[in-house]
């Protein structure tokens, strides 16, 4: 528990020039400069912290090396071709997966209504969002439980306007 301390002496005023809090009658705190300037600087960089761990904003070194797995089909009309190639949309997300339902199916057998999606997830990932449609391209492979999965490429937005 904080002493409650009164400005009754040289000393205490010393105290709070050099930085020191001191509560005045009343019970109201009174910080001193350099106490004030810690605490800014103390909410200041916790703020900071928060938004940078909350944020992907500097999680990808370079712009350049974004990446995504969703696809429009003028993608498909410049010459990107995969063993299985599929339209969907994301109904949910799971930890290591997304679970989306097939809209349309370009290229490879599917044998269901809805497909896991699977991809290397990496600091330079865009990532995707319940909701995204769009035409996802990999290859077709069986998850221990035996369901259906696509793992799906990814390519670089670079990638993609040289293409």
């Amino acid at each position: 528990m904080q002493e409650k301390v009164l400005l009754r002496s040289v000393r205490d005023i010393r105290h709070l020039s050099k930085g020191g809090a001191v509560v005045r009658p009343g019970g109201k705190w009174r910080l001193g400069r350099s106490a004030l300037r810690t605490l800014i600087t103390a909410v200041t960089a916790g703020f900071l912290a928060a938004c940078i761990e909350c944020s992907g904003a500097l999680a990808c070194p370079v712009a350049a090396m974004m990446r995504t797995i969703i696809f429009a089909e003028e993608d498909l009309a410049s010459g990107i071709d995969a063993p299985a190639i599929i339209e969907v949309t994301i109904t949910d997300l799971t930890k290591t997966a997304a679970v989306a339902r097939v809209e349309k199916v370009f290229k490879g057998q599917i044998d269901g209504a809805a497909i896991n999606i699977t991809w290397a997830n990496t600091a330079c990932h865009l990532g995707v969002a319940i909701g995204v449609r769009g035409i996802v391209i990999g290859t077709l492979q069986r998850d221990p439980r035996g369901s259906l999965e696509l793992k799906a490429m990814a390519e670089t937005f670079v990638d993609r306007e040289r293409r």
